[in-house]
């Protein structure tokens, strides 16, 4: 079996596997940074408008402190917003028990006042 290269092409194919391994290590770290974008920001990142999916690409394509950065910003954003959910929840269930605590005590007024007068009658 012939080796089909010439002599010359050595340097030019290894330059050409340095360079895909190159590609091949920035689309694994991009591949790691964007889950790490996606899981920080609670998104599915296939409902995202054309204009996002690119916004997402070009994040991706950012240093490590960037990225943990961003990651730690998008943290902070969610965990307000749940904060935020739950807080509006509670407000309601309170705004709710307040309600039935009222309504309680105007059938409990309601019932003496029944019974008052029944005895009255009696």
């Amino acid at each position: 079996m012939t080796d089909p290269t010439a002599p010359g092409d050595g340097p030019a194919l290894l330059r050409a596997l340095h360079q895909n391994q190159q590609r091949l290590l920035r689309e694994a770290t991009e591949a790691r940074f964007r889950a790490r974008i996606v899981t920080a920001a609670g998104i599915d990142p296939e409902k995202l408008s054309v204009q996002g999916q690119r916004t997402l690409a070009w994040l991706t394509g950012w240093d490590t402190p960037t990225i943990d950065g961003l990651v730690e910003i998008l943290s902070a954003t969610r965990t307000a917003a749940q904060v935020a959910v739950h807080r509006k929840a509670i407000d309601r269930k309170a705004e709710a028990l307040r309600a039935s605590e009222t309504a309680t005590a105007a059938a409990l007024a309601r019932y003496d006042e029944h019974e008052a007068r029944r005895h009255d009658r009696d």
